[in-house]
């Protein structure tokens, strides 16, 4: 039983490589959302292509996320990988400093 629909919905999932993103991301793909997973990480690709071969749409951009013009540039391409505009967005990106 699905807790909810996502079916034709598409979303863009800042931090999708971290432990939480990556729940978030394949709950999305279970709910039938389609995603774009945007990470620091180019372990971000991998993930990505992992989900694809159980057949769901989701791309992976490598991106810095405090790089206003990367960013920027991974939602206009967010958007032409999904086809249309971004109904869902979800920041699940963490900073963590050590002193």
């Amino acid at each position: 039983m699905k807790l909810f629909d996502l079916t034709g919905q598409r979303a863009i999932l800042v931090g999708g490589a971290g432990d939480l993103g990556l729940a978030i991301l394949e709950g999305l793909l279970e709910a039938g959302a389609s995603a774009v997973a945007i990470d620091i990480s180019p372990k971000v690709k991998a993930l990505s292509a992992s989900l694809r071969e159980k057949s769901y749409e989701v791309h992976g951009l490598e991106v810095y996320i405090t790089d206003r013009t990367a960013i920027k540039q991974s939602v206009a391409d967010a958007v032409q990988l999904l086809g249309g505009d971004i109904d869902i967005l979800v920041n699940a990106a963490g900073i963590q400093r050590r002193a």
